[in-house]
């Protein structure tokens, strides 16, 4: 039995606007639908592997466009699928996206500046991304008076990390942070403050 069909054939590539990119930057997808005229019908969903990252998008003027901001560190298999229509068949094409650790900068400053000796002072650590990455860095933060640590903490869900001291001696005190990276930032250091 042979079975006619009019649907035209279609081929389906994606590509994406920046790649490799940083961790936390806007991606956008653009899938291109390709048959025998243009493709103004059906949708297209987008794939992470085989985890969906899109709804429905439809074909206009035979591209549909997606934008993400959300995947992880590492390299990603995106995958555009063409649903097809009545007209037009199903067709699917992947890219290989790589994403990148996003870099950081980190400050530090103290308060009281200057300080009395035996006084309690507030060494606080602020750790941001360096655009075009984005999010909250999250691991943690060593204090250094010169190439003596002072201590570690925790950076918070701000990005920030304190330290309390109040066993400064009298003098002036080359105070850096250094912050030790995770899964979606690199390390840096502070200027000396």
């Amino acid at each position: 039995t042979v079975e006619w069909s009019d649907q035209s054939a279609t081929t389906t590539s994606v590509v994406s606007n920046i790649n490799p990119s940083r961790f936390g930057e806007p991606i956008t997808f653009t899938a291109t639908v390709t048959a025998s005229s243009t493709v103004n019908e059906g949708t297209v969903t987008f794939f992470d592997g085989a985890t969906p990252i899109s709804g429905a998008v439809p074909v206009v003027g035979g591209q549909a466009d997606f934008s993400t901001s959300s995947l992880s560190v590492g390299t990603h298999t995106i995958t555009a699928e063409y649903s097809g229509t009545s007209t037009y068949g199903a067709s699917s094409g992947s890219v290989s996206q790589v994403v990148n650790k996003g870099d950081t900068a980190t400050v530090v400053t103290s308060s009281p500046n200057p300080s009395t000796y035996g006084e309690s002072v507030l060494f606080t650590a602020t750790v941001g991304p360096v655009s075009p990455a984005a999010g909250t860095p999250s691991g943690s933060v060593t204090f250094y008076d010169g190439a003596t640590p002072l201590g570690t903490r925790p950076l918070n869900g701000s990005g920030q990390a304190f330290l309390d001291t109040s066993t400064l001696v009298a003098g002036s005190h080359p105070v850096t942070a250094v912050y030790s990276g995770d899964g979606s930032f690199d390390p840096s250091t502070s200027p000396v403050y």
